[in-house]
């Protein structure tokens, strides 16, 4: 979701804000839309510091946090910094495997088994929710508009990915744009795939899995 940007000017400062495009008419039939059978795949920006999806998201009781979500022991980059890039499998406990998006469905030979995410802000709601799972002491960095400073905040209970049932339908939220998109990125010149064919994981699954689960069809 895309953020308006409102420029506020008081005695030689300034301030910005990023706030939502979303009429409350339009929050409201989307909620009722997904309530009556319909399905919600949303994504999130962390940049450049607003989000456009706040007053949709706590429409369906989700949590956020705008910015970047980083954990020095789970970071996969050389490059450093406060994007967090996180590479997610069952072993470390941030692809939850348990959720219905994978148990409901009868194609087991699409399973992911690692899941390569980059940068994305964190949400949360309930803990059966997730899907993609930040590890624990997982840090949120939010940029400040006026200062040098930035806001940090530690949980246990962040998510890069969740999905749930809402009324009679079915809703997927995902802080990382780029998770099925197909492009490369040149870190430091480093490639990096991002991320659909990315032969190392299995995003194209996952892909997969939640088109499925969204659409009802197993």
């Amino acid at each position: 979701m895309p953020n308006n940007k409102t420029i506020l000017k008081s005695k030689g400062a300034e301030e910005v804000l990023y706030t939502s495009p979303l009429e409350n008419i339009e929050v409201e039939s989307i909620a009722k839309y997904v309530n009556n059978g319909g399905s919600l795949l949303l994504f999130l920006s962390h940049f450049p510091g607003g989000s456009g999806a706040l007053p949709l998201l706590e429409a369906f009781s989700v949590k956020f946090r705008d910015g970047y979500a980083y954990h020095n022991q789970f970071h996969t980059t050389k490059k450093k910094g406060i994007c967090g890039h996180f590479t997610m499998n069952v072993a470390n406990g941030m692809l939850n495997l348990n959720h219905p998006v994978f148990t409901s469905s009868i194609d087991k030979k699409t399973m992911p088994t690692s899941v390569r995410f980059y940068c994305g802000a964190a949400v949360f709601r309930n803990p059966e929710d997730e899907i993609l799972t930040f590890p624990n002491n997982t840090v949120n960095y939010t940029k400040a508009t006026t200062s040098k400073f930035r806001m940090e905040e530690a949980s246990d209970d962040y998510a890069g990915m969740i999905g749930f049932q809402y009324g009679n339908g079915r809703v997927i939220i995902c802080t990382d744009q780029g998770i099925f998109r197909s492009l490369d990125l040149f870190i430091d010149d480093e490639k990096v795939a991002v991320t659909i064919y990315d032969t190392e994981t299995d995003n194209a699954g996952l892909l997969v899995n939640v088109l499925r689960w969204l659409t009802k069809l197993q």
